[in-house]
């Protein structure tokens, strides 16, 4: 798969020479067929610009960098301001299943099921989008930079530095987890003090971390609920993904508290590299989530961390979303052990010992590849 830059030279079979940036540019005007071949100085084979070149809307898509439960996510170029954003496209697969899911006796076409779908998943994007731009100030939340809704995209700040599911196969030190631990839990905190309504994620895992500048960044908060919300993607193979999912998450609640079991399972993988529920199948899973303990820390440590944080984990992974700490709480004490020079010692979290019940239900090398790009 060719990746495209930029800047890159092209050769058009008329003879004239463009940047790849140009060739967006013409493309989106109308000012070029897309039809006519073209070849770039390294590969000199010929090929229609239709086959390396594609836009939507007012980017030029350079390559494919990953694909979720909900859509398929390209790198991208802003022609006009040449600015490199994420453009972030529902796949076919989420458009049928969208379908599927929403099949009545109307006697309406494919047709006319797949049009209203787009203009539905189009209204969800404009509604989850101006939320999630809410959290635009936060350093350590993916900004939205734009988004459509006729052709339905989001195009997201970009980062560089890859997911930090990728960051975790590489290794790292107890210093490193303390600094990952810190910046998910003040982007959780910025998300779940907003007014007058919080902001769930509901789906937070490593490969929703994105890094730039070794900069943790959580992405998807505008679109968790909609793969959250997607039956056919509750598997172990991706989409929302069990293995971090809070008890109260099977019973299709979600609170804040939902998203700091997330993080304490994330918690428990970074000192540990492995998960505290395990099962061979969903409903194993699900039981030993729902009433087994997680699998003492302790006994699979690899990741020399402090006792505090330990006891963290431990209340991150409370049965009762009451019982689990504030994601203000987890930022302070993990800030406590990062600057221990200029804090006090930060006190362990303790569950209160009154329950309300009632709180838990708060609510190659040329052949670029497109996946289903445009639909």
């Amino acid at each position: 798969m060719a990746i495209l830059s930029r800047e890159q030279k092209w050769e058009l079979q008329s003879g004239d020479k463009f940047s790849s940036h140009e060739i967006f540019s013409k493309l989106i005007k109308r000012e070029i067929d897309k039809n006519i071949l073209c070849r770039s100085e390294k590969s000199k084979k010929w090929k229609a610009i239709s086959s390396r070149f594609r836009v939507m809307k007012s980017y030029g898509i350079l390559h494919s960098i990953g694909q979720g439960g909900f859509g398929k996510v390209y790198k991208a170029l802003e022609i006009k301001t040449k600015r490199i954003v994420a453009l972030k496209v529902p796949t076919d697969n989420f458009l049928t299943n969208y379908i599927d899911e929403r099949k009545s006796d109307s006697g309406k076409s494919k047709e006319q099921m797949k049009k209203e779908a787009k203009a539905k998943i189009g209204q969800l994007f404009s509604q989850e989008v101006l939320l999630t731009a809410r959290l635009n100030m936060s350093p350590h939340v993916v900004s939205v930079v734009d988004h459509c809704v006729t052709t339905p995209y989001i195009a997201l700040e970009y980062c560089s530095g890859g997911t930090l599911s990728g960051r975790m196969k590489k290794s790292y030190e107890g210093k490193d987890v303390l600094l990952w631990i810190y910046q998910i839990a003040k982007a959780l905190d910025a998300a779940h003090s907003l007014q007058p309504d919080r902001m769930i994620h509901r789906d937070l895992k490593p490969s929703n971390v994105l890094i730039h500048d070794n900069v943790l960044k959580v992405s998807d908060f505008g679109t968790s609920k909609m793969s959250y919300d997607s039956k056919s993607l509750q598997s172990l193979d991706g989409g929302y993904t069990p293995f971090y999912a809070a008890p109260e998450a099977f019973d299709g609640k979600a609170t804040c508290a939902t998203d700091i079991w997330s993080l304490g399972v994330m918690m428990y993988q970074f000192v540990t590299r492995m998960y505290p529920f395990e099962g061979g199948s969903i409903p194993e899973l699900i039981m030993k989530i729902n009433f087994k303990p997680p699998v003492p820390l302790q006994k699979n440590q690899k990741i020399s961390i402090a006792n505090e944080v330990i006891d963290l984990i431990n209340g991150c992974l409370e049965k009762k979303g009451i019982n689990r700490p504030k994601a203000s709480e987890c930022m302070a004490i993990v800030d406590g052990l990062l600057h221990p020079e200029s804090k006090t010692k930060p006190k362990p979290h303790v569950a209160p010992k009154i329950i309300d019940e009632c709180q838990d239900g708060e609510s190659d090398e040329d052949e670029v590849d497109f996946g289903n790009l445009g639909w």
